[in-house]
């Protein structure tokens, strides 16, 4: 499985031979990054991070006119199938979705779109999948270093990413990170250094913000109170 990993400015495949893209950065950040170490992350504790959060990430694309229309990732909330991305990820104009996941293809029911909220649960038939945890941080701060995970398709194959971002600032209505906008990371999941799951990645006007698990958890909850599933 190639790898994709996105490390200060620079994106780059990994093919298998290599043990892990963030050793690889570890091991070649001066070619990479032109970077001092003192500026490099612990990629040992991220590695070890993105090797825990990613089993639970699945890839999705979307169609329309028989064409990739959206492309993106998603986590798993139940191990019987639901899962959670993005409306940008799947709109509503779309004309189909699938999923992509332990090597598989899945095609998605669409349970609930919240446009509001930039959410959409989903169903997918599959059991004994690995849940993503939700976490509320109560400790973020401006500055923080985050990961961002997900799985995205890449030549149709699920393919796992990284991304460094910084917290860059925390208002009532966003958080906004410090991070490269690249369409694929749209629904990948933000950890923090505690392996806390923080929420999903959305793209608003060029920012990189977050969906907070919150907001998750309130989706998931009122599908399940209303005797669904």
């Amino acid at each position: 499985m190639l790898v994709l990993v996105y490390l200060y400015g620079q994106s780059f495949f990994i093919g298998p031979e290599v043990k892990s893209g963030l050793q690889y950065f570890k091991e070649n950040f001066r070619d990479i990054s032109g970077l001092s170490r003192d500026n490099v992350v612990d990629a040992g504790r991220w590695q070890k991070i993105v090797s825990e959060t990613s089993i639970s990430s699945v890839g999705i694309q979307s169609f329309k006119d028989n064409k990739i229309y959206k492309q993106g990732s998603g986590l798993i909330l139940s191990s019987d199938g639901l899962i959670v991305t993005t409306y940008d990820n799947m709109p509503v104009n779309a004309s189909g979705s699938q999923v992509f996941y332990g090597g598989k293809i899945y095609k998605p029911t669409i349970l609930v779109r919240d446009y509001n909220r930039n959410l959409v649960l989903a169903k997918i038939v599959a059991e004994g999948l690995t849940v993503s945890r939700l976490d509320q941080s109560n400790s973020t701060q401006s500055g923080e270093e985050l990961l961002i995970v997900g799985s995205v398709p890449f030549v149709s194959k699920p393919t796992i990413f990284s991304q460094i971002a910084l917290l860059s600032y925390v208002t009532d209505r966003e958080i906004v990170l410090d991070s490269t906008p690249n369409y694929y990371i749209n629904g990948g999941k933000i950890v923090n250094g505690r392996s806390e799951v923080l929420g999903i990645v959305q793209i608003r006007s060029g920012k990189v913000t977050i969906v907070k698990s919150q907001d998750i958890d309130l989706l998931l909850k009122n599908y399940l109170n209303k005797g669904n599933h």
